[in-house]
């Protein structure tokens, strides 16, 4: 309990630092993971929100704060960012696909698969986006369209091994 008030009591300091100056962003960076870590997530974020808002190097800041967040098991907040970014620029199909790919993890199979058709449907030959479709068309039972996605794959990458294996698995 004493461990978890020092914490609290730092990052308010670090949210106070950070209001007038850029310098401790690396520190800051620091404490919002170390909060995140004992379970103070909210403070945790707020911190996390500044850098974002107040770095001149966002887009850096940002990766490094998913990477962290994802490290730690928190998804939303990496989701609120990628979901900001989508709505910025909506033909960034990398974004989408990293958000699909959280999405997935959070167990929203119906969301991801939206992202990953909305990235098939403009990347082509993006063979992890229609390996993925396939196995979430597996498990809501669309073997048929589950078998179009795999054949995709196979057309694009004769030798990709995870999709010959489901292959047997489906027939």
């Amino acid at each position: 309990m004493r461990v978890k008030m020092s914490w609290k009591k730092t990052g308010r300091y670090y949210l106070e630092i950070m209001m007038l100056s850029t310098r401790y962003f690396d520190q800051a960076l620091d404490v919002g993971e170390k909060l995140l870590k004992n379970g103070i997530i909210r403070l945790s974020i707020e911190i996390f929100s500044k850098i974002i808002a107040y770095s001149k190097k966002s887009n850096a800041a940002k990766d490094k704060i998913i990477e962290i967040c994802l490290a730690n098991k928190e998804h939303q907040f990496p989701l609120q960012i990628y979901e900001q970014s989508i709505r910025e620029n909506s033909s960034n199909y990398d974004i989408i696909y990293k958000a699909a790919l959280i999405y997935l993890e959070t167990g929203d199979q119906e969301k991801a698969l939206d992202y990953f058709l909305d990235v098939d449907s403009h990347i082509r030959g993006h063979v992890d986006a229609k390996f993925r479709i396939a196995k979430i068309y597996l498990k809501m039972q669309k073997n048929i369209q589950a078998d179009d996605y795999l054949n995709q794959v196979l057309r694009i990458d004769p030798n990709h091994q995870e999709t010959i294996e489901l292959r047997k698995e489906i027939w």
